[in-house]
């Protein structure tokens, strides 16, 4: 069986990026990307119309030997591509971030109280105060690097360090 997989997006869309973000992070190759200038009306076009009625972006064209299909919003794509991909590398750290993502969805959708929620954010909100503090201390102690001399791990901490200060 041969699978040839057309994304049609837009590179400012929003649903049209998830897609992308999916095609990425999943590390499914071969997938042609073709650019449907929402900004210019090309998603009315009559080749396009035929591939997505709604005239939305993204769209799927999913060519198995030569049988055509299309998946014409961005949930259906993104499941489709969950599909087809390979298991992630890290399997548990996948699904983990899954659940965590469902969660936070469970109460935008008002499925779940937002208590929860709120309560683990002010919980990560102290686990990254005190690294702060543990970097402000060794800043204190070492000089202008966190080691004592430069390293990766001032390279990776400078975002930290220039925060917006609240």
């Amino acid at each position: 069986m041969t699978l040839k997989l057309t994304l049609y997006t837009f590179k400012v869309s929003l649903w049209g990026a998830a897609p992308r973000l999916t095609i990425n992070e999943l590390n499914i190759s071969n997938v042609k990307q073709i650019e449907i200038d929402i900004s210019n009306a090309r998603n009315f076009s009559p080749s396009y119309l035929h591939i997505n009625p709604k005239h939305t972006v993204p769209a799927l064209e999913i060519d198995e030997d030569g049988s055509k299909k299309y998946l014409n919003n961005t949930t259906s794509v993104i499941h489709y591509l969950n599909e087809i991909a390979e298991p992630p590398r890290y399997v548990d750290v996948y699904h983990k971030s899954i659940q965590e993502s469902q969660s936070v969805l469970n109460v935008y959708q008002g499925i779940s109280d937002t208590k929860t929620m709120f309560a683990r954010n002010m919980q990560l909100w102290e686990v990254g105060k005190k690294i702060l503090d543990k970097a402000e201390s060794l800043l204190n102690s070492n000089g202008d690097y966190l080691f004592g001399r430069h390293s990766v791990a001032d390279l990776h901490f400078v975002p930290y360090l220039f925060r917006p200060q609240a």
